[in-house]
């Protein structure tokens, strides 16, 4: 499966859902925090998306606890969160991430 159905799949999934707590807004929201993404060779990362985040839902995500890359450096300033990070970069992120092997020493 393309990395980028991985990762939608992923996001869309409910088990993946640690806590959803409505927002006190004027609109249908919730917060949404999600389990750690698990990458094939066992790198976890924080991929967030819901309308307490900085993400546009279904087109970007809030990234923590991620492995330096110059990939993310439009992104944020190589310190957490990650913002709007659009969901093709993530995927790519993730392949780069997965193409290391299982020899790692981000966990």
């Amino acid at each position: 499966m393309e990395t980028i159905n991985r990762l939608k799949g992923w996001l869309g999934n409910p088990a993946n859902v640690k806590t959803r707590t409505s927002l006190p807004t004027s609109f249908d929201a919730d917060f949404i925090l999600r389990k750690a993404f698990v990458t094939a060779n066992g790198i976890t990362l924080s991929i967030q998306m819901s309308a307490a985040h900085n993400c546009v839902v279904n087109e970007s995500v809030e990234m923590w606890n991620c492995p330096p890359s110059p990939m993310l450096m439009a992104f944020g300033d190589g310190q957490d969160p990650y913002a709007y990070v659009p969901l093709d970069v993530v995927a790519g992120y993730i392949d780069s991430l997965e193409s290391l092997g299982d020899n790692h020493d981000y966990n």
